[in-house]
This record gives C-alpha cells, structure tokens and sequence, in this order.
C-alpha cells in the first residue's frame, strides 16, 4: 500500500481483510495442501466447489474432511437410491450404509446405472457394493439386504449415522416410519420422488424444522375445516407406475444429494427443511 502512494496502519488492513472475509471472497492460501495428494487429484472439482462456501476460518479442505467423515444411512437401490449412491460416493463420503431387498431386474437397466447385464437375479445392494468398490474404494459401502417395515428396524440401522436419505416409497406410511425413528435419533433426513409428472424433494432437520408429522396433523387440520375434500367420492387413487427415465431419477438424485450434503457440511442452511421442491416435468420444467 505504502508503495501504492496510501499510508495505512497495521490495524486498518486487518479491518480490510476482516470486511473482505465476511463478504466472502478471501481463502486460506495453500489448504489444498494440507489433503494427501490422490485426494487433491480425485476432487479437485469437488474442491473448487467447496471455495464458494469457504473462508479464512474454514476451507475447502476442511468441508471436505467433513465429507470424509460423513456416514450415510440410505433407504433403497433403485432408481433414485442408486443415483443417490453414485454421487455420495463421487463426493467422497466415508461411509454408507445401503439398505434394500430387492434384485436386479432387465428394466431397471434404463435408469439405474450401477447396474449392469451380469448383474440381473443378483441382489441389488450385492451388485452395488460390488460397483462401489471399483470406482469409489475409499468408501465403505456395508451392504444390508433387508425390508424396512417398522420404526425400531430404522431407528437401529440409522445409529450413528450422520444423515438419513430415504429412496423408499413402501411400505405404505414409510415416511412417518422414517420420521418417527430420525426424531428419536437426532438424525436429519431427505427424501424424494415421481408423483405422476412432478418431481419433488424434501427434508427435515430433528428439532429445526417442521416435520412429516406436522404435515399429516397439518391435512387433518384442513380436512376437518373442509370435509368436503375428504369425501373418498371425489378422489381418484392413483396407481404406482414407474414414469421415471434415467434423466429424471439423475436429476432426482442430485437434488436430493446436493439436499444430504448440505446436512454433513453445514456450508449453507438446507434449502428443503420442511419445503416441498417439486419440478413439473409436463408443465415446462417448472419448479
């Protein structure tokens, strides 16, 4: 500065590089070096990321041990769990714990792409585990071939976990189920899916934000206040058809991970905590 013709204190440019500092735009030189070098090559893009939240007190590299750390509870293989997968594990997450029941069926080729034509009859968290360890073997994937059905199966798998992401529409009343055990727990959790042509997401943050049970308590409200949109006569039942295309469930499963990421590293507040995000995929994307 002096050079530059300015005479400045000491104190002054501190307050200057505290002003730059809280708007955002100062980063720790060189914390890229304090990750082993594989790590610095493997998420370079993931770090350059991380930079728009980052500051001199927290860097890149500390949002990334935090993802690092993480250990992922998640519900389901299919179509939106294993593109879930698939980017938890692009993002380095330590640790997920992959829960479902069902087998690897030629349609879900079109949509599912850990899976491949070897992988057909084999159960579905077999076959992931098994691509999660070629591409990503850093991560811990522990593979749990059961069906959740009650709140205490939850409660028990999701110990310890850092975030819940439910991939499950079944049984019915699996989101009250998955409530009831992360409220117990402590645990935020995210969760999404197709309804008919729309895509939505959302999540809940224990103690934070308002839950699914305030939604169903919420519908008794409204439905008592007007009985007449309760009347069974008038509504029609709509059947579980699978509309979704690989792009869909892609596009589904990175809000619901960018959703998930935003609880392991509390870069900025989660954008869907008791807010339903819904895009209409017949109605011109629009959100």
């Amino acid at each position: 500065m002096r050079e530059r013709g300015f005479a400045v204190t000491e104190e002054e440019v501190a307050d200057a590089v505290d002003a730059l500092d809280e708007a955002g735009v100062l980063l720790r030189a060189g914390s890229d070096a304090e990750l082993p070098a594989p790590t610095r090559r493997r998420h370079e893009s993931n770090l350059r990321f991380y930079d728009l939240f980052a500051d001199l007190g927290r860097t890149s590299a500390d949002i990334h041990r935090a993802v690092e750390a993480a250990d992922v509870l998640l519900l389901g293989a299919g179509g939106l769990g294993s593109g879930v997968l698939q980017a938890l594990l692009g993002l380095g997450v330590g640790r997920v714990r992959l829960v479902d029941f069902d087998t690897v069926e030629e349609k879900n080729l079109a949509r599912q792409f850990t899976y491949g034509q070897d992988d057909i009859g084999r159960p579905k968290v077999h076959a992931a585990r098994d691509w999660a360890t070629r591409y990503s073997p850093a991560t811990t994937v522990d593979q749990i071939c059961a069906r959740v059905s009650d709140v205490e199966s939850i409660r028990r798998l999701g110990r310890g976990a850092s975030v819940v992401v439910c991939a499950i529409d079944s049984p019915d009343g699996i989101q009250l189920l998955v409530n009831e055990a992360c409220f117990d727990l402590g645990v935020p959790y995210v969760t999404g899916g197709l309804q008919y042509s729309s895509l939505f997401y959302w999540s809940v943050g224990p103690g934070v934000s308002a839950c699914r049970l305030c939604l169903e308590l919420h519908r008794d409200d409204e439905a008592r206040a007007t009985p007449e949109r309760a009347n069974p006569t008038v509504l029609l039942t709509a059947g579980r058809v699978n509309r979704a295309t690989g792009p869909i469930a892609q596009l589904l499963a990175g809000h619901v991970a960018l959703e998930a990421l935003r609880y392991v590293t509390r870069t900025d507040p989660p954008v869907a905590a008791a807010t339903y995000h819904a895009i209409h995929l017949a109605d011109d994307m629009r959100t």
